[in-house]
């Protein structure tokens, strides 16, 4: 009998298998958060007579033509009676801005309300324009003022460290210790002036006052700040001995002709570098 073998047969099987993998990704995302130190940015402006015989118009020329005094500012201005040429150009001619209002004072009382009224309409005019908003302090420099605002700049970082502060500056230690050959304002402080001016000219016998106690008076009434720096500006008018010019002082005045001045432009920027070697 015969027996049957089995066959055994193996059969294998591949099966591919597909493995899909997700992989989460995660994405950090870093936010740099940086602190930019406050820099007081100014608008400088003078107020010139542009009469020939006058000094100032030579001396606010030349100021332009070697870009020291105001023209070192974020922006600025020069108020006249009349419009004339700061510099001829090129690139391009510079003229002053016209204040409608006479600049020949007279003496008395009438001086008084004239000069008042007069930088009153500088003040307004550049109100009206958005120079006083655009920048975080204004500053009124008087033409025969030898003014640095790199130095104003630096004290003003000493005494306020954010935008937005109410403040002005005494700077003369005589009588009301507000000087005009240099009025220092901030922006806020020039907003709730002219908030508050008609209360100013209603409560106060300003009609008495030169311009630079009428500031000081109206700036009291409407309780604004006032930081008092006698040494920000070294004028003879306050018993500072502004000559030789190695304080370092913001503005020293006067300087009425064109020689002194630039003498006290040179004397100061010697003064700065004998302090940096200290």
């Amino acid at each position: 009998e015969e027996e049957e073998e089995e066959e055994t047969t193996l059969t294998t099987t591949t099966v591919a298998t597909t493995v899909t993998t997700t992989t989460a990704t995660t994405t950090t995302v870093t936010t740099l958060t940086t602190t930019t130190a406050y820099f007081p940015t100014l608008f400088c402006f003078s107020v010139m007579r542009s009469d020939p015989d006058s000094y100032e118009l030579g001396l606010v020329r030349t100021q332009l033509a070697k870009g020291v005094s105001i023209f070192k500012c974020e922006s600025w201005r020069v108020y006249s009676d009349v419009k004339t040429w700061l510099t001829p150009g090129p690139p391009v001619r510079l003229d002053s801005t016209v204040i409608n209002i006479g600049l020949e004072a007279k003496s008395g009382v009438k001086e008084h309300i004239l000069n008042t009224e007069i930088f009153l309409k500088a003040w307004e005019q550049a109100f009206d324009e958005g120079l006083i908003q655009k920048t975080e302090w204004s500053v009124k420099v008087d033409p025969d003022a030898v003014f640095f605002p790199e130095r104003l700049q630096h004290r003003l970082m000493k005494y306020v460290k954010a935008p937005g502060a109410s403040i002005y500056f005494l700077n003369c230690k005589l009588s009301f210790e507000l000087y005009g050959a240099l009025e220092v304002f901030s922006k806020v402080a020039m907003e709730r002036f002219f908030d508050g001016l008609h209360r100013c000219k209603t409560e106060l016998p300003w009609k008495t006052y030169g311009e630079d106690l009428f500031f000081r008076r109206c700036m009291d009434l409407l309780d604004i700040t006032h930081i008092r720096d006698y040494g920000m500006l070294s004028d003879e008018y306050c018993a500072v001995k502004p000559f030789p010019c190695v304080a370092d002082s913001a503005a020293f005045h006067p300087f009425k002709a064109s020689e002194t001045y630039f003498k006290c432009v040179e004397e100061a920027k010697e003064a700065d570098k004998t302090r940096m070697l200290e």
